[in-house]
């Protein structure tokens, strides 16, 4: 595993030596990130990012590397904050990350909002729908903001009427869906 471009580019990443994490593959991102930067998105400099079962950290410090500007991590599991930590002190990020270990259910009072947000559930949980009501809810996406869903591709996702999808593509067993808030009329 490794950063696939910007300014760690070809930095190796931590990944785990067990099957508790199913990071997203490089190819995987390499592709969604193109997307982000030269298609659906604004880019990445100066973004505020939220990294949702941040897993390796790979999601959130591949946006970094390519000029976002804070990187918050939200996962709960022990092992994998421990290795979000490692790669963030291998790029020497501390200052422009933050790590959250809280559930992902309870990503409540944060104090900003962000630019993009990225969420990497375990498959089959059904944590998806009630986690977009909860960014929508708590206010955490900026106005023209992006979410970026990684899910099974054989999952059906119910998404709230509040957003609008505005890309989907499929991975073999995996597929991204990317997301941004229906603008309200006046």
């Amino acid at each position: 595993m490794r950063i696939i471009g910007g300014k760690y580019k070809g930095r190796k990443l931590q990944h785990p030596s067990s099957s508790h994490i199913r990071p997203t593959t490089d190819r995987m991102r390499e592709t969604l990130f193109n997307i982000l930067s030269h298609g659906t998105g604004n880019g990445f400099s100066d973004a505020r990012i939220l990294d949702i079962f941040a897993g390796t950290g790979a999601l959130g410090l591949e946006a970094l590397s390519r000029g976002a500007a804070h990187v918050t991590f939200v996962e709960k599991d022990r092992r994998s904050q421990e290795i979000i930590k490692k790669n963030i002190a291998e790029l020497h990020a501390e200052n422009i990350t933050s790590l959250k270990p809280i559930d992902a259910k309870k990503i409540k009072n944060f104090k900003t909002t962000f630019d993009y947000i990225f969420m990497d559930p375990p498959y089959y949980k059904s944590l998806i729908a009630p986690l977009l009501q909860t960014i929508e809810s708590e206010g955490l996406l900026q106005k023209d903001g992006i979410i970026i869903i990684e899910y099974a591709s054989s999952e059906n996702l119910e998404i709230p009427k509040f957003y609008n999808i505005l890309k989907e593509k499929s991975y073999g067993q995996a597929k991204i869906m990317i997301l941004n808030k229906i603008s309200k009329r006046v």
